[in-house]
């Protein structure tokens, strides 16, 4: 699967907009991101500020044309009670960050 490469970090903010991933639940947005060739997982440690946090990461590899890009989708989850890794695909995402590496096209 060959998947889009952006020229900008709005560019890639604006496209993980459209996929409309806040307020649904973590599964269905996992869904939605894995239909777009994402790869996705619950985990902690990824946000700095908050390194016990679980969240879901989705990333991919984007190539083609002789360039490529590292992309990432962090969704941070509205959680009731306790959070474990087991439950994460039941709660709401309740914020979406994104990330791409600039194109490497060397």
């Amino acid at each position: 699967m060959r998947t889009e490469q952006f020229d900008s970090d709005e560019a890639y903010k604006k496209y993980v907009a459209s996929l409309q991933l806040s307020g649904v639940t973590a599964q269905a947005a996992m869904a939605r991101t894995e239909r777009d060739g994402f790869a996705c997982r619950a985990v902690d440690g990824v946000i700095h500020d908050s390194p016990r946090e679980i969240v879901v990461l989705c990333q991919r590899h984007a190539a083609g044309f002789s360039c490529k890009q590292e992309q990432s989708i962090v969704l941070q989850l509205d959680w009731i009670g306790t959070p474990k890794l087991e439950m994460a695909r039941g709660m709401r995402v309740r914020d979406v960050g994104s990330v791409a590496s600039p194109k490497d096209c060397g």
